[in-house]
């Protein structure tokens, strides 16, 4: 399941994250789908805690169970504000996921 802060990261709850991560919470945490919050808040399009979370430490591609990046899920949810902004962070264009599909960004 889901950690406390793979829900807050999901919903965008920025001051909640922030607290769990003061109290110990990891932001490399992975749940059942090997997702970490960093996945969660990408499939959301809540770049504030992108931002939160690269900065807390969070790794810009971590692999799912599915060799998804963050990225990979960004751009499949057609979230280009999203996908701008984990560029801009560092995740690479070339990462691709266990179907060995390359991330195509017009």
């Amino acid at each position: 399941g889901d950690s406390n802060l793979h829900r807050a990261a999901r919903l965008g709850q920025l001051s909640t994250a922030k607290q769990l991560i003061r109290s110990g919470a990891s932001v490399s945490a992975i749940n059942d789908k090997g997702d970490t919050p960093l996945h969660q808040a990408a499939q959301e399009s809540k770049i504030a805690m992108l931002e939160a979370l690269v900065h807390c430490g969070a790794s810009i591609s971590p692999r799912n169970k599915e060799g998804d990046t963050p990225l990979h899920q960004a751009a499949r949810y057609g979230e280009m504000a999203t996908v701008k902004c984990l560029i801009r962070l560092g995740a690479s264009l070339s990462a691709t996921n266990n179907e060995v599909r390359l991330l195509f960004i017009h």
